[in-house]
């Protein structure tokens, strides 16, 4: 099984000399009855989010996890919820079938009630417009509604049979986007103005949940234990190193969300699973990451304050991608990065510093080599004029020969000295 290539863990960012992460720690546990289906989430301001508890659905503010509105009134359980882009309005599926269209004020009157399916409601949401919804129910069919009238305006099926299929998501910018899965690993891909499906992606197991990012040009698909990212533009699934998928769980994913990191504006996928684990996840690979914070000069913030864990995994990552063509450069960055953020006694305590350490010395020392059967071969036989390349090639077995992680030549292409950095474009 490939390992991800993703960061899971965030790299410390401070901002007026405060963690941000520690923002996350200031949330307070809900004591909720029953249990958790979903979670709908305003992205407007005033930011709130949604629970479903039994008959009802809780709504807190998200800066004080304090509840302001409890909606009840519904004659089965609530299984999911979602809120309209501009946060005033909720859509409830209940495990009998209906759906309902709910305000988020003081006004506790239902506006809208359909009998949109026979059996439960695993998902609905709303359109970009929020004219239009969407419901995707355990009779294997998706439905659209006119959300001002209550009225259907359309019917997709979903697979054939009766199956409780899993997964479904509306665009994010796009009207007529619309995207659902079924428990055979198909996913269709729908233009709602369209009858037929524009695209069909199958996956080798059953398709748990969906999420597309703010552009609607990523789909992250969850099979199983296994995320999946498809670019609509480049019509391909993007490739993760050595493999497209990314093993963030060991049991199945239940949820999705992609959402913009706060600091970084980098995309990241929130994923939920039956592991109990909630998982914060880079959609670039670790390479465009390392490359990205080059570029921004924040190498050495994202470097320091790493246990020794950590840094076993970057070591890893250095030892894994030396070779390869595009990475070399970004690597060598890295690792002179640790060489000056580090002493020696804490490097000398880390598993695979003292690997990646040998590799680039025999690195180093193999290219001396070559290069001396290079001018033998091509120059010294033939009477040409001696070549440069032995003494670039000595330099650099000197340099890699040093002792000292403190050298002038790592300083010199450290990302702290401004006098030289290597090119990782």
């Amino acid at each position: 099984m490939p390992s991800t290539h993703s960061i899971l863990v965030p790299y410390v960012q401070k901002k007026e000399a405060i963690n941000v992460w520690d923002s996350y720690k200031n949330g307070k546990p809900l004591q909720l009855v029953h249990r958790i289906n979903s979670v709908a989430i305003s992205v407007t301001p005033p930011y709130k989010y949604g629970l479903p508890d039994g008959y009802n659905v809780n709504l807190y503010k998200c800066e004080s996890d304090k509840r302001f509105r409890k909606l009840s009134g519904f004659s089965a359980r609530v299984v999911c919820c979602n809120f309209r882009n501009d946060g005033k309005l909720v859509i409830v599926g209940e495990e009998g079938g209906t759906l309902r269209i709910c305000t988020t004020d003081k006004n506790k009157f239902h506006l809208r009630k359909m009998k949109a399916h026979q059996g439960s409601i695993s998902t609905a949401s709303f359109f970009y417009d929020g004219l239009r919804a969407a419901s995707l129910g355990s009779d294997a069919s998706v439905r659209i509604w006119d959300v001002t009238l209550g009225s259907p305006l359309g019917r997709y099926a979903v697979c054939n049979g009766s199956e409780v299929a899993r997964g479904m998501v509306t665009g994010r910018v796009d009207n007529n986007l619309l995207c659902f899965g079924d428990l055979n690993g198909n996913v269709a891909i729908y233009d709602v103005r369209e009858p037929k499906s524009v695209q069909k992606i199958t996956f080798p197991s059953a398709v748990s949940a969906l999420a597309l990012n703010k552009t609607d040009k990523i789909l992250a698909v969850a099979a199983g234990s296994v995320v999946q990212s498809w670019d609509f533009s480049a019509q391909k699934f993007h490739d993760y190193g050595t493999s497209q998928d990314l093993h963030l769980h060991y049991k199945v994913i239940t949820g999705l969300f992609i959402e913009q990191h706060p600091i970084t504006d980098e995309e990241v996928l929130l994923s939920v699973s039956l592991d109990k684990l909630v998982k914060f996840t880079s959609l670039l690979d670790a390479l465009a990451v390392v490359r990205e914070l080059i570029r921004r000069d924040t190498l050495v913030a994202a470097i320091a304050g790493r246990d020794n864990h950590q840094l076993e995994y970057i070591f890893g990552f250095i030892y894994n991608n030396i070779w390869r063509k595009d990475s070399s450069a970004v690597c060598l960055e890295l690792y002179h990065c640790i060489l000056n953020t580090y002493t020696a006694e804490e490097l000398m305590k880390t598993r695979g510093f003292a690997k990646v350490t040998r590799l680039l010395e025999l690195t180093s020392s193999n290219f001396y080599a070559l290069g001396r059967i290079v001018d033998t071969i091509v120059y010294q036989s033939r009477d040409l004029p001696h070549s440069k390349n032995e003494q670039v090639v000595e330099s650099m077995y000197n340099h890699s020969s040093s002792n000292s992680e403190n050298s002038p030549e790592c300083k010199a292409t450290s990302v702290t000295n401004k006098r030289r950095k290597l090119n990782v474009t």
